[in-house]
Order: C-alpha cells, then sequence, then structure tokens
C-alpha cells in the first residue's frame, strides 16, 4: 500500500539578468533561454579565494559577452536521430548516447548541494 502526502518543492519563479535586467517568469516564452553559472573559486585563486560567484543572463546578453569564445558543437539529438535514420553515417550511436548522458549527468552533479534535495 502506498501512503502519500504532499511537499512544496521550491523552483525559481522569475530570473532576471544580472547584466541588462531584463525578467521573464517561469511560465513565459524565452524563460529557458536564461543562462544560469555557479562557480566555487578554488583556495587558490588570488582575489576570489573560496568565493561562491553566481550570474543570470538573458540570451542576448549571454551572447554578447561569452558568444566571441563558443565552441560550437553539432547538436547530439540531431546527431542521433540521423544516425537512426540512416544507420551507413559514420560515428558511433552508442558512443553519443553515452556522451550526452554524461554531459547530462555531469551538469546535474554540478548544481548538487548535499542535503537541500532531500
Amino acid at each position: 500500500m502506498k501512503i502519500q502526502d504532499v511537499k512544496l518543492v521550491s523552483f525559481t519563479h522569475t530570473i532576471r539578468c544580472d547584466k541588462c535586467g531584463s525578467e521573464k517568469q517561469h511560465d513565459e516564452p524565452g524563460f529557458e533561454e536564461f543562462t544560469s553559472i555557479e562557480h566555487h573559486c578554488g583556495y587558490t585563486t588570488v582575489e576570489d579565494d573560496g568565493k561562491h560567484i553566481e550570474i543570470d543572463l538573458c540570451y542576448p546578453c549571454f551572447k554578447e559577452l561569452l558568444g566571441p569564445y563558443w565552441r560550437v558543437r553539432s547538436n547530439r539529438i540531431d546527431n542521433l536521430q540521423a544516425k537512426q535514420d540512416n544507420p551507413e553515417l559514420p560515428g558511433e550511436f552508442v558512443d553519443d548516447v553515452v556522451a550526452s548522458m554524461k554531459e547530462c549527468l555531469e551538469q546535474k552533479l554540478e548544481r548538487y548541494e548535499p542535503g537541500k534535495h532531500e
């Protein structure tokens, strides 16, 4: 028998760009286009030793600030679909799936804080 209960879960309702100030609510188009970056500075960092740095950027500001340094990779989902549609294509389908899963897990682990998700 399952005994169910309800618990509150926090989520980001509104996000604001730290550069231009534009805002989107979680149910508005463009909310998913924001980029949030969190970084824990190591103890050998000269000026920001041990600090936790965060920034939220809308897509235009993200592109303006970091676009010149992007390393653009092809969309793995498109690659996976093409491989399924045409098995004669070069490359390894399984390798693409494993790489996609690994990337996703690494991103989740970067945001994980012990005790916060229980």
